[in-house]
Parts: C-alpha cells; sequence; structure tokens
C-alpha cells in the first residue's frame, strides 16, 4: 500500500557539481534545444540524466540511502538558457566534468538550448510518497564510506516513489496554493465565457 516517510539528506553528504550552477548532494539535468522555425519555436528534448546513484538520508529510525533517479522528482531547481558559445561552452563541460556525457550538440556554434537542474542540498528535508520499499543493498551501501548494509529506498517498476523537497505541510501548502490558482481561472474562464455569450446574444438582435 502507500506510505509516507519524511528524512534529510545528511550534513555531510558527498556533494557533486555542475559547472556555473553549484554543488548538490543529488542532481538531475535535462537539456531541451530550442528549434526556430520562422516565428514558431520548440523545444527538443536533447538528453537528461541524473547522478549520483544514492543519496545519504536519516530519520528517526536511523541511517538509509535514497535513489531517486527512478522517482517522480519535485524538487528545487535552476532553469536557464544559453545560445551559441554560452551554450557549447555548458555541454562541453557537462559531458568533460559530470556523468552527463557527450550530447554532440556542443559541436554546433549555433545550438541554442534550455536547461533545468533539479537537486537535493545536504541538510535538506525530503518528503517520501509511494509505495516505499526499503532494500538491502550492501553492493550500493559500501559506496559511502564503507558504512556497511543499510537500507537503499528506491523506485521498482512496481513500486513507484515522489521525492518532494521539503515537508508535508510544505506539499499541502503547495496542492492549496495551486488548487486556488485553478479556482480563480476557471472562474475568469467562465466570467469571459459568459461575457462572450452575452455579445454573441446582443450581435444576433443587430443583425
Amino acid at each position: 500500500g502507500m506510505a509516507e516517510l519524511e528524512v534529510r539528506v545528511r550534513a555531510d553528504a558527498p556533494t557533486v557539481e555542475v559547472p556555473g550552477v553549484g554543488s548538490f548532494a543529488f542532481v538531475r539535468v535535462e537539456v531541451k534545444r530550442v528549434v526556430a522555425a520562422g516565428r514558431s519555436v520548440t523545444l527538443v528534448p536533447l538528453h537528461t540524466a541524473a547522478w549520483p546513484a544514492t543519496v545519504p538520508v536519516e530519520d528517526p529510525s536511523g541511517l538509509g540511502l535514497l535513489d531517486p533517479r527512478g522517482a517522480t522528482l519535485d524538487l528545487r531547481a535552476h532553469f536557464f538558457h544559453a545560445s551559441r558559445a554560452e551554450a557549447c561552452a555548458f555541454l562541453k563541460k557537462l559531458a568533460q566534468q559530470t556523468p552527463f556525457g557527450s550530447t554532440g550538440a556542443e559541436l554546433d556554434a549555433n545550438v541554442s538550448i534550455e536547461v533545468e537542474v533539479s537537486h537535493l542540498a545536504p541538510g535538506e528535508r525530503a518528503y517520501l510518497l509511494g509505495h516505499i520499499r526499503r532494500v538491502e543493498d550492501p553492493s550500493v551501501a559500501t559506496t559511502y564510506r564503507a558504512m556497511g548494509t543499510l537500507p537503499v529506498i528506491t523506485a521498482t517498476d512496481d513500486a513507484k516513489l515522489a521525492v518532494h523537497a521539503g515537508t508535508e505541510a510544505s506539499l499541502l501548502r503547495g496542492l492549496a496554493a495551486e488548487r486556488a490558482y485553478l479556482t480563480l481561472a476557471m472562474g475568469a474562464l467562465a466570467g469571459l465565457s459568459g461575457g462572450l455569450v452575452a455579445a454573441l446574444a446582443w450581435l444576433a438582435t443587430r443583425a
């Protein structure tokens, strides 16, 4: 069944660096190519990668590892646009300094990209929701300072997992704000629809 768990990324968790963005305990980098055709602009997925494989976390029950790569992520993020020389330089650094890998787009002098860097930082809280499974995986656990066997929280095909940066309270506040926005938007659309109907009715009487 569904379960929930609040954890904190360990303050001494190892970090990885995204060039020009910062160092984090976990990152997911998504790059889209900006393709312009006349006046229309399309964002075409170029490549997405996430690393490292596991993040050291803790809760009142003890220590563990979180594998966020296969989860649905609701994390803080950096967004930016880069083009031409700036985009090439960023993609080259990603390929050389991180596990992101080469896309070939760094060789295109006219490339234009949109970048999203989602991340978890050391000491940050995370709220986990889904079919949470604690998998004992000594081979993974020992990669973090040879701490021995630790429970690994991960998503699988039959055990989905959502990771929210924050707590249950912050998640609920976000959902409430989104619901309020949708309510206002639907009200505005209803008002616009009513105005159009009235205008059409008035035009019909003038015909």
